[in-house]
């Protein structure tokens, strides 16, 4: 299942983002996830992000996130140890 994410990734929609990924968990086969629209994000994204991983190896899934990560979260992405994991762009941690 192809998931490309909000463009609000922040804890407000943080249950229909879940929701999302349980959903692409539920259908089985592989799971790819782009960043490409997401214009702000916070620790409760990268903790469902963990989350998915996570229950992505328990399960044997393949999961592929795309190295699509806007630059400007890149900080984000160093403060919940998700820069390497997603390939963000412009990340020095």
């Amino acid at each position: 299942m192809d998931i490309v994410f909000p463009k609000r990734c922040i804890v407000e929609h943080a249950q229909d983002i879940k929701a999302m990924l349980l959903e692409a968990l539920a259908r089985g086969g592989e799971i790819r996830c782009s960043f490409k629209n997401v214009v702000e994000a916070d620790l409760s994204f990268f903790q469902l992000l963990t989350a998915l991983k996570r229950s992505c190896e328990e399960s044997g899934r393949l999961l592929t996130l795309t190295a699509d990560l806007p630059p400007h979260l890149s900080r984000a992405a160093c403060v919940t140890n998700w820069a390497a994991i997603v390939a963000a762009p412009g990340a020095s941690c």
